[in-house]
């Protein structure tokens, strides 16, 4: 038998073996269908999620949450600074 027959024969029953063991029973195909578009899709969602973050790197808001929060905590301590500073000079001029 020649390399290429030796070749064509591995193929085959590699082929049979997929056919019988996926392709038989309508049900075990539809089955497989259905398991296969499910891991696609979500192959390629991760693939385009990844993509995308790594794009946007420090535009996104979870790169920024952190940022953001300790500067609205600045500027909420400032305004209660402001407004203890503000109401303790009125009463030191009220009195």
């Amino acid at each position: 038998m020649s390399a290429s027959r030796a070749q064509y024969a591995g193929f085959a029953a590699v082929r049979n073996s997929v056919y019988n063991l996926f392709m038989r029973r309508s049900s075990v195909f539809a089955i497989v269908i259905v398991a296969l578009g499910y891991a696609g899709s979500e192959a390629m969602n991760n693939s385009v999620e990844r993509a995308w973050e790594r794009y946007n790197k420090g535009k996104l808001w979870k790169h920024l949450e952190a940022e953001v929060r300790a500067k609205q905590a600045q500027e909420a301590a400032a305004a209660v600074a402001a407004a203890t500073a503000s109401d303790s000079e009125s009463a030191q001029t009220a009195d």
